[in-house]
């Protein structure tokens, strides 16, 4: 299934994720890995991180609750790359 990039409000279903940051492990631990921090606050009251081997089929996520996403990212031992950057509401 393909993820939609902030979709508007009247283009969103509910079963659509929306992938809220996106960008790529520059430094750190997953050098070369794909990130994407996906809203899922209504459903689990947090946001979910996955990560995504850039060649290989492996990937790992994590959750992380709401509120704690910049503080998380200021803790992160990764150097991240954003062309999508975590908004002022995480």
């Amino acid at each position: 299934m393909a993820t939609k990039m902030h979709p508007a409000p009247d283009e969103q279903r509910a079963t659509d994720p929306v992938v809220f940051a996106s960008g790529t492990v520059r430094g750190g631990e997953y050098a070369g890995w794909r990130l994407l921090v996906q809203d899922d606050r209504e459903q689990t009251g947090g946001w979910l991180l996955l990560l995504e081997h850039p060649t290989e089929p492996a990937g790992y996520d994590n959750w992380v609750e709401a509120g704690a996403l910049h503080a998380y990212f200021a803790e992160a031992p990764w150097d991240i790359e954003w062309t999508q950057a975590p908004g002022p509401e995480a």
